[in-house]
């Protein structure tokens, strides 16, 4: 199996041993799941209720972004499997706490470009944040184009600074074909799409803070997906 990462835009194909040693991780995290000690079961959140305040979402990004970044400076084939281990955890708490398929959204993380992945964990690192208006400054204040332009940043991708600008220098996809991290268009409002359904990571207004959240059926049908790290 090959698997295609995207390092800023740019496609590579991940070292042979890299690929090996997933097989083994995959097996560790099914038995984990089997004993109990992952919980895959659908949590209480429904479409529209959100999820801010979750220490173990946020530690575990955390983490997860410290891992991505010791691979990335050393290429060190272990740092890369405790950033894949993190970036697991991740999906799967939240899904958990959005009441989604676990397994989906790990998958759409796997299968979707390296940058992308980054933005979202580094979007979700800011859980709880508050939003204000006009603001991009990490464990502070967000506003809605604040935080993905802040999130995109880390992946090494530069955002315009308004939601209509990050959104009309974005690439339009269909969708059935957005990715993690995708910009997510709602007249006035841009967002994160975090790989399934209509789940979302952003900052969404006066008196909110950094959320995830499933967006509601009637939000759901205004939104258009783009691609922001098109040339």
């Amino acid at each position: 199996m090959t698997i295609m990462c995207r390092f800023h835009g740019d496609p590579v194909v991940t070292d042979r041993f890299i690929m090996l040693s997933l097989t083994p991780f995959r097996l560790i995290v099914a038995a984990c799941t089997l004993a109990g000690t992952l919980v895959l079961a659908p949590g209480a959140a429904q479409a529209g209720e959100p999820v801010a305040e979750h220490p173990t979402i946020v530690a575990d990004a955390v983490a997860a972004l410290d891992h991505h970044q010791r691979w990335s400076e050393s290429g060190d084939p272990w740092a890369y499997l405790d950033w894949v281990d993190m970036r697991d955890r991740v999906a799967i708490t939240a899904a958990d706490a959005l009441g989604l398929d676990a397994d989906e959204l790990v998958a759409a993380w796997i299968t979707s470009p390296l940058d992308g992945q980054v933005a979202v964990i580094a979007a979700i690192t800011q859980l709880g944040v508050p939003y204000r208006r006009y603001a991009r400054a990490e464990g502070e204040a967000f506003d809605c184009s604040g935080l993905t332009s802040w999130a995109w940043s880390a992946a090494g991708i530069e955002l315009e600074r308004s939601s209509r600008y990050q959104y009309r220098a974005a690439d339009r996809v269909e969708r059935d074909e957005a990715q993690v991290g995708d910009l997510v268009y709602y007249p006035g409002h841009i967002m994160l799409f975090l790989g399934v359904g209509d789940a979302v990571v952003h900052a969404p207004t006066r008196g909110r803070t950094v959320e995830l959240q499933v967006l509601s059926e009637r939000s759901a049908r205004r939104i258009s997906f783009a691609d922001p790290t098109v040339d």
